[in-house]
């Protein structure tokens, strides 16, 4: 028996909440790597799509989670070296149109999340350096 993700518990729901005047928008991030097994076949049939297929997953996931709330969902899916998907590039510019400076949120914002999922990379590969390491590999 499946259950539906729940919000608010680690590891469960979607990441994020945000609210604009009366609607409330929930959003789920993912960083997804063109070279993972589960995606490699996509992008041989149809190169650059990969994060529309991982988008079109977490709405499948989500979606009907936040309609029964009354509220709305995005996805935020990036590759592995920051590249957001359409929906959200989308969602991004529905965020930036809410600032003062919307050109340079969505600047901000692009380089922010491209060097996060750099930082998030580099210590999953230190981490798997240093248990070879600790196993002996030299």
């Amino acid at each position: 028996d499946e259950q539906e993700p729940r919000f608010g518990e680690h590891g469960e729901g979607p990441d994020v909440s945000f609210a604009f005047g009366d609607d409330l928008l929930l959003v789920d991030v993912s960083a997804v790597c063109p070279l993972a097994d589960s995606y490699v076949e996509a992008e041989d049939s149809q190169p650059g799509a990969l994060l529309s297929r991982a988008e079109k997953e977490k709405v499948a996931t989500y979606g009907n989670f936040a309609q029964v709330r009354h509220m709305a969902f995005a996805p935020a899916v990036f590759n592995h070296m920051g590249v957001p998907g359409p929906q959200t590039l989308a969602l991004l510019r529905k965020l930036s149109s809410a600032t003062a400076d919307p050109n340079g949120f969505m600047a901000h914002m692009l380089m922010a999340c491209g060097v996060a999922i750099s930082q998030g990379n580099a210590k999953m590969v230190c981490a798997a350096l240093a248990q070879w390491w600790d196993h002996g590999v030299r």
